[in-house]
């Protein structure tokens, strides 16, 4: 049922992405590295890892079988893979993110095994809105017309709104 899911990484506090994420509109799913190594994200058209600064060679290992494939849509902010776990490389950064370390704005970049890198360096950028068209643009579906917060599951739906404004949900088959 779930097109769309998010993997917060490394520890690092990202509460103020978290919230971006949940006015998408759209449902969506939270793991850990470490529950890919059992978990089935085959139907994952979107992951949301914004705090992928130290990629050991375990966890590229991981990454590139599970992540990084199927034609996924990588969603990184900051220095995706900056660290190895022994030492710091900018050049790695271009790696994950398609484009080099630090480029300004919003890069989307389709990458040589066929999934699509996005890439801001401040993670500001992805407001709502704007994950909203990268959800879209991957082939999930937005649920919503309006940015708000979506749970659902096969049997249940709950909207959440800011305000009394009129939302309309698109068809759910």
């Amino acid at each position: 049922m779930k097109e769309f899911s998010v993997e917060f990484g490394g520890g690092c506090s990202c509460r103020n992405g978290q919230d971006g994420l949940a006015r998408t509109g759209v449902p969506f799913d939270i793991c850990t590295l470490s529950d890919l190594k059992t978990r089935d994200i085959s139907k994952t058209r979107v992951v949301v890892y914004p705090a992928a600064i130290n990629i050991t060679p375990e966890k590229k290992a991981l990454i590139d079988e599970k992540i990084l494939a199927e034609g996924r849509t990588v969603v990184w902010c900051y220095a995706p893979g900056i660290s190895d776990g022994r030492n710091l490389d900018v050049k790695r950064v271009k790696e994950y993110a398609g484009v080099p370390y630090g480029t300004k704005g919003v890069s989307t970049t389709k990458m040589a095994d066929g999934w699509t890198s996005v890439y801001a360096r401040d993670y500001r950028l992805y407001t709502p809105e704007k994950l909203r068209e990268i959800i879209a643009a991957a082939g999930a579906r937005v649920w919503a017309s309006k940015p708000c917060v979506v749970f659902a599951n096969e049997r249940f739906l709950a909207v959440q709104t800011r305000n009394n404004a009129p939302i309309t949900f698109f068809q759910i088959s």
